[in-house]
């Protein structure tokens, strides 16, 4: 047995994996994004130029969490959108995806550094809500549901390993 959400859940081998899988990608995600804000915020605090963090920041929300974004769009929502109690919850995610490519595009285009650590902080901040709906509402209803967790994790590598992004 496994317990999401509190709730103690049977579950195959595989699909056990494939969440574990998720989930630790989603943390992994969380703490590269921690770790580059942090690099923006530290230097705007030292009064050095944030350039550097900027441009590491905006390279890994191009090149790998709105990548994850477009692939999840593409693999996992689209399972939860045809259960009609998850659509609601999935329109709101991907408009959380337009919001993290707009503050993206926003974070590009700053020309302060209080501009630039406001938005590399609402870009933090919307991301853990994300996740969070993602980690405690989205795969604990796929878990009930029975969907083949293996297979859409396989879906998302594929469409990862062929460039997809969210704009």
């Amino acid at each position: 047995m496994t317990t999401v959400n509190g709730t103690s859940v049977g579950m195959a081998h595989g699909d056990r994996s494939a969440l574990q899988a998720i989930l630790d990608h989603h943390a992994a995600l969380a703490r590269e994004l921690d770790e580059r804000v942090a690099q923006v915020l530290s230097a705007a605090r030292e009064g050095v130029d944030p350039e550097l963090g900027r441009a590491a920041l905006t390279t890994f929300l191009a090149d790998e969490l709105l990548p994850h974004a477009a692939a999840e769009e593409q693999s996992l929502y689209p399972a939860a959108a045809a259960d009609p109690t998850l659509e609601s919850l999935v329109l709101a995610m991907i408009d959380e995806h337009r919001a993290l490519a707009h503050r993206v595009d926003q974070l590009d285009t700053a020309l302060d550094s209080t501009t630039l650590v406001a938005t590399a902080a609402e870009i933090r901040a919307l991301f853990a809500v994300h996740l969070h709906k993602e980690n405690e509402y989205l795969l604990p209803a796929f878990i009930h549901a029975g969907v083949d967790l293996p297979a859409l994790l396989h879906d998302t590598h594929h469409l990862l390993a062929h460039g997809q992004h969210v704009r």
